[in-house]
Parts: structure tokens; sequence; C-alpha cells
């Protein structure tokens, strides 16, 4: 057998049929069927004029990533009023490569920043209080341990009246004062005759008592207070706006499609953040005014005192909207 008809022999792999239009037909078809030209529609959506024609024709590169390319190809069906899961169901015919691609990546939730700066100066000031104790305690200590003045070891001179002068210790408690020469020579008992005649009193000193110093009072630092944690949003059924009525620290957000969102309310944290799907509802609970991000504001909506809150003139042609609810 030669090697030619070996090749012949081989199966032929045949391609599989796809039962499905292109996504991009599909949409072409219902705008020419409107009457509308690519202007208008990409006025309408507030896509840039780009986008229309890479939509329909199906190069998406301008589009960036597959969740952006998703969200518009639905935006776009949705106001053709045609059937936005049959061309999400031919996108992912016609393009298995991208939607391989959707389920490798990852979503990262975002995470506030650290203050790098102002955790620097905290730890800066609590170095300074602590060597300013230490210098305090240094300080005390070596004046607690100065030696006090001893009064009993000094000597009082007194004079009497015949000119002589007499030098002795005092104490504190008592003072003694030796008597004079010639009464040393009279041998009268004590009881009848004074040790010392004519010699003035000696007043008693008073006692001397150490100052009190009173400890300075230092207050430590206090502990800085720590960050609130991400809340947890609740999952609510049916109508999101009855949930949020009477109570202006509710805000309730429902998804028709994928949306990536992000919410804070007036402290700063973060009440809501991650990747939502087309059906899902969620409670938020916090105190007002909330900032919200969405990724794609098409697929969202917003619910606040009982009403929908319009953000449609937030929304930027890429998709993103950034609002303030209050």
């Amino acid at each position: 057998m030669t090697e030619q008809q070996a090749e012949d022999q081989q199966p032929v792999e045949t391609p599989v049929e796809i039962d499905c239009s292109r996504p991009g037909e599909l949409l072409k078809k219902a705008r020419e069927a409107k009457g509308l030209s690519q202007i208008e529609v990409a006025k309408k959506l507030n896509f840039l004029p780009i986008y229309v024609p890479a939509l329909e024709n199906e190069d998406f590169a301008p589009l960036h990533s597959v969740t952006f390319i998703k969200g518009y190809l639905r935006a776009y069906a949705r106001f053709l009023g045609i059937d936005a899961d049959e061309v999400m169901h031919c996108f992912a015919m016609h393009h298995p490569e991208l939607v391989a691609q959707e389920t490798q990546q990852t979503v990262e939730v975002m995470k506030p920043e650290k203050n790098t700066n102002s955790l620097v100066f905290k730890l800066f000031t609590l170095l300074i209080v602590v060597a300013l104790i230490t210098v305090i305690i240094i300080w005390w200590q070596s004046r607690t341990a100065e030696p006090m003045p001893s009064v009993g070891s000094q000597d009082v001179q007194v004079d009497t009246l015949d000119g002589n002068t007499i030098v002795g210790p005092v104490s504190v408690e008592e003072v003694v004062v030796a008597p004079t020469p010639d009464k040393q020579e009279a041998e009268a008992p004590v009881e009848e005759q004074p040790l010392v005649e004519n010699t003035p009193p000696v007043e008693e000193q008073p006692q001397v008592k150490p100052a009190v110093v009173a400890k300075p009072k230092i207050e430590e630092p206090k502990p800085a207070a720590p960050l609130k944690a991400v809340a947890e949003a609740k999952v609510i059924e049916g109508d999101p706006a009855l949930a949020t009525l009477g109570n202006n620290k509710l805000v309730a957000l429902s998804f028709d499609g994928e949306c990536w969102v992000e919410v804070r309310d007036d402290s700063g944290s973060i009440l809501h953040a991650a990747l939502m799907q087309s059906g899902d509802k969620v409670l938020l609970e916090g105190e007002p005014p909330f900032r919200m991000v969405f990724g794609f504001g098409e697929a969202a909506k917003v619910f606040y005192q009982g009403e929908a809150f319009d953000f449609s003139s937030r929304i930027r042609p890429n998709g993103y909207a950034s609002i303030r609810v209050e």
C-alpha cells in the first residue's frame, strides 16, 4: 500500500455544525428592521460610536474584556426588542475561546487602601510618649534617692549671761543645754536646783517633714479604632422598593445582567463589593448618603425610600457609573 493510498483511507474530520446565527447578524437585522442607523443606536444607548459596528461585525477588540462584551450584547438586544438569551447563546457557540477566557479570569474584591502615613505618624507619636514617660520616671527616682538633711547632726551655740558660750548638738525632738562651769561645782539635788540658772530658754525647733511631691498623672495613648468590617448583603425576594420604604438607612439593588458593584456609606465602610449576576437582589444597611460604583450601569437598578433611583444620566458610554444616593 502506497503512502497516497494510506492518506486517502484516513478518516476526514467533519466540522461541527452550529445551528445558530451569528450574534452580530441578529443585531444588525433587528436594527435594520426598525429602520435605525448605527449612529442613532449609539446615541440611544450612550455607546461610543465604534461600539455598535464592533458588536455587529463581532470585532470585540475595542470592548476590552469578555464581561463588557456580554453586557453590551445584552443591552443592544434588549434595546432592539429581541431575545437577549438567544444572542448570548449564539455568542457562546461562535466564540467559545472568549467564553473559556472568561471562566479563567479571577475577580478581585476591592479592599480599602491602608493609610501608611497615618500608621507611621501613630508609631512616631507612641515612641515619643514612651520616651517622655521614661525620662519622668528616671527624674523622679533620682529625686527620691537624695538624702534629706539631718537636723540632729547640727550644732547649736548658746551664750550665757556670764559671757560663756556653750556649743552642743541639737535634736529635733529635744534640746538639752549644758550647765555653766560655776553650776557644775554645785552639788544641789536636781529636784531643788535647776541645772542652768539665768539662761534664756531655747525654743524647741519644729520637726522638718519632707515635702510630698505629687506624681504626675500620665495618660496612656488610646489605641486606634479598628476598621469596620465589610457588611454582609441581605438577599431579598419580591419588590426591592418595598424593602426600603420608611427607613433611610436601607438601600436595595437588583440586577438583570452581569455587573461589578461597590457600595460605601457615609462612614467610608464598604457595605458590598462583588460581581453580581442577572436576577440578584440585595438589601444593604448603612449611614446615608451611599456612594456606588457600577462596572455596567445598564444592568443595575437602585431603590431608596420606596422608590427607584434614576441614574441613567450618570452612565458613561463604556457602561461605567458612579453615583451618590441620599
